[in-house]
């Protein structure tokens, strides 16, 4: 899966519960085609890379609290089981909140081949993985 921060992407693997990813892919579809219909360069960026559309709606739902919120609590009422939503989500906010402050640990740095343009400072106590 992918992270687009200033033009630099992330990618990352989370397992997760696939009824969440279920429940989620109706308005993924509707998202999908909303973007690719907006500019012709879209399709380009996104065909053959189907992880990174996927990240940038994961990331559009986490850039709004509201939505966010909504989404947690649908999911729930549909079923989903509550801890695996939030741990869902809880990696999405954590791998944001590290692309904005560019604060990777080498391991991060090395298994999610981060470019080196996008790291502000380094750790080996603040770990994502």
């Amino acid at each position: 899966m992918v992270y687009k921060i200033k033009y630099i992407y992330i990618y990352m693997d989370f397992s997760t519960e696939y009824k969440i990813i279920e429940l989620l892919d109706k308005d993924y579809r509707r998202y999908k085609t909303a973007v690719l219909d907006l500019d012709d360069s879209f399709i380009s960026e996104f065909e053959n890379d189907p992880d990174k559309m996927w990240n940038t709606f994961i990331f559009g739902i986490c850039n709004d609290n509201n939505c966010l919120v909504n989404c947690i609590k649908y999911l729930i009422k549909q079923g989903c089981n509550k801890e695996k939503v939030n741990k869902f989500f809880y990696n999405y906010l954590k791998m944001k909140h590290k692309c904005e402050l560019g604060l990777f640990s080498w391991n991060e740095i090395s298994e999610l081949d981060i470019d080196l343009d996008a790291i502000k400072d380094t750790t080996t106590t603040y770990k994502f993985i």
